[in-house]
């Protein structure tokens, strides 16, 4: 048998110590790895160049949806989770069932019988009637199960078990539409950054285009020039083109996760990134410690727990049909018949009941409940596995964020200056149009980069509360301060 599994079945507390020690060391590896790194030049860590920051002034709409208004959205109208809802109440009503049968079943019958003749018996060489051609008769019965080793406590521990399970996936749903409300959430943001960055680049083009055209007319360059300015032109307002589909597709899908028309317009806030710093010295230690929390609160984790639990209910009832089920039963009869001297009855009942053979079916069930239970540990250990890995994962890209985020401001504002110089340049006649096309496809990959170095952080923050079972407790450092409020 692996660890994991004899983990699992020592209990919660066993896993989550090997999840925090996992989880820990995933963390720091990242630090080693953050430390590793080549830090920007001074001055320019995560600090935008001053044009950029004016044109990514917010790409919000005044009175726009906030984050967590379009998650409170989803989650009212999302149809995966509508889904998941039901299936949990589903679930709910089984275990009902399950727990019915250690009560007593009530039934009743009446029926209207007609015989072809009346009943009679020869007595004597007469015959003597003893029952009606036609009559009514009615009959109450109860019976009771008191014992039968199991079967039925173990099919309502399966049942429970399935019902908890489900809740726990219910809850894994409302995560994962919170993660998906909150991507496409950064996604039309982002999207709409690029088309601001398009835009831009359009403008860079036809001022240049401008300046090349009142060079040529005042002899200084070349019909060539000219026409690689109108060629450059012609190419930024086709990547403008795609950008503003971009968009359009962004904003379809982010309605879509909402659960509402794909068309509807979009109006939302802009949102800031909550991670700058978080992996610096002090809060390091701190946010290495709150990754511990996903041994604790991802839903899986407690799905396998109950599917394990369920499993082992159904192993236990599957034995229970080998042994005698003790039952009592008790009914009164009441038949409408002249010849009967005593119409109405009673009889109890105490009673054991076993089935001697089956054909093998008792025996193929206890084989096959054995084996769920040995499937949903192996489950268990897998689980165990990809979750580790996705913790890890997600500590890894958010580091990896925030580096990137930090080199993205730094090239973004040496091309944004290296673009005003060649410009200047040229103007000058000391730079030809090819360097000035060059340093404005230099400054847009620039400022797209760090556009999506931006919003590449704000989705490993999301994806990092996602993986830890946190998502919708607040932003990473919220969650960070909370799990120090508890030590």
């Amino acid at each position: 048998m692996s660890v994991r599994k004899r983990a699992w079945r020592g209990g919660p507390a066993v896993w989550y110590l090997a999840a925090a020690f996992t989880i820990c060391a995933a963390s720091a590896f990242a630090d080693s790895r953050r430390s590793a790194g080549v830090a920007p030049p001074a001055g320019t860590e995560s600090s935008p160049p001053k044009s950029l920051t004016a044109w990514l002034g917010s790409v919000g709409d005044t009175g726009g949806l906030s984050l967590a208004e379009a998650t409170d959205i989803a989650l009212k109208s999302n149809h995966d989770l509508r889904l998941a809802i039901k299936k949990a109440a589903a679930a709910g009503y089984d275990t009902d069932a399950a727990r019915s049968l250690f009560f007593p079943q009530v039934s009743a019958e009446y029926g209207y019988d007609v015989r072809d003749r009346e009943v009679e018996q020869e007595f004597g060489g007469q015959a003597v009637p003893l029952g009606e051609k036609e009559f009514q008769r009615g009959e109450i019965a109860a019976r009771m199960t008191l014992w039968d080793f199991g079967r039925t406590l173990g099919a309502y521990r399966q049942a429970a078990g399935a019902e908890e399970a489900a809740a726990q996936v219910l809850q894994r749903v409302r995560q994962d539409v919170i993660y998906r409300t909150e991507t496409a959430y950064f996604a039309v943001l982002e999207t709409r950054r690029f088309r601001q960055v398009a835009r831009a680049a359009v403008r860079q083009a036809r001022d240049h285009l401008k300046t090349a055209e009142s060079q040529y007319r005042n002899g200084v360059v070349t019909t060539s020039d000219v026409l690689r300015a109108r060629a450059n032109l012609a190419r930024a307002r086709q990547e403008l083109i795609r950008a503003d589909n971009a968009v359009s597709i962004s904003e379809s899908r982010f309605n879509n996760v909402l659960g509402v028309d794909i068309d509807r317009s979009v109006c939302i806030r802009d949102e800031e990134a909550h991670s700058r710093g978080l992996l610096s010295e002090g809060v390091r230690e701190a946010f290495r410690c709150a990754l511990r929390t996903a041994a604790e609160n991802r839903p899986e984790l407690k799905q396998m727990a109950a599917l394990i639990r369920s499993a082992r209910g159904g192993l236990m009832s599957s034995r229970g049909r080998f042994l005698p089920a003790i039952y009592i039963s008790g009914k009164v009869d009441h038949l409408d018949d002249k010849y009967q001297v005593h119409k109405t009855t009673a009889l109890a009942e105490i009673g054991l009941r076993i089935d001697l053979f089956t054909g093998g079916r008792d025996l193929a069930g206890w084989r096959k409940a054995r084996v769920n239970v040995e499937r949903a540990e192996e489950q268990a250990a897998k689980l165990l596995d990809l979750i580790t890995l996705e913790v890890k994962q997600a500590v890894l890209y958010l580091d990896e964020a925030l580096q990137k985020l930090d080199v993205a401001a730094a090239a973004a504002a040496y091309a944004d200056s290296n673009l005003t110089l060649v410009n200047n340049m040229y103007g000058e006649g000391a730079a030809t149009s090819t360097d000035v096309m060059d340093a404005e496809l230099l400054r847009t990959s620039a400022f797209n980069d760090y556009v999506s170095a931006l919003y590449d952080l704000q989705v490993a923050e999301s994806r990092l509360r996602y993986a830890t079972g946190v998502i919708g407790w607040g932003t990473v450092r919220q969650v960070v301060e909370r799990q120090e409020e508890k030590r």
